[in-house]
This record gives C-alpha cells, structure tokens and sequence, in this order.
C-alpha cells in the first residue's frame, strides 16, 4: 500500500481486454506507471462496477476520469 499526492497522479482508469467482462480500476501516475486499486476479488470488477468505481472516486477527489467514453456501452 502506497500513498501518492494528487500532483503525482494523472487519473483513475481502467485496465480491460476486449471481450472481457471485468475490469481493474488503477492510477495512472505521471511517471509513467500505473498501480492498481484496492476492490473485491482480486483486484477486478464488472465493468459497470468500475466505471461507477471510478466516477466516485473522481468526484470525490477532482481527479480526472482517462478515457471513460470508450468503457460506457
């Protein structure tokens, strides 16, 4: 478990491969690396989940959402 300042972090996304149903919601960090968020098994949600994951967190924080349009079906 590691902490990040917002100055550190690009945005919250989501990690899914085409054809798959669930999904990792993780940091992107402005170095160029990327690390995963805590949630329930192991790390992977239904994509619905995830996308609400990530709108809650972004709301909360003012981080921004990478990407969200291309996860919203």
């Amino acid at each position: 478990m590691e902490r990040y300042c917002f100055e550190e972090i690009t945005g919250i996304a989501l990690n899914k491969s085409i054809g798959i149903s669930h999904c990792s919601p993780y940091l992107k960090l402005k170095e160029h690396k990327k690390r995963l968020l805590l949630s329930p098994h192991s790390g992977f949600v239904s994509v619905s989940a995830g996308v609400t994951l990530m709108e809650a967190i972004c709301a909360a924080t003012g981080l921004p959402v990478l990407d969200l349009d291309s996860w919203r079906s």
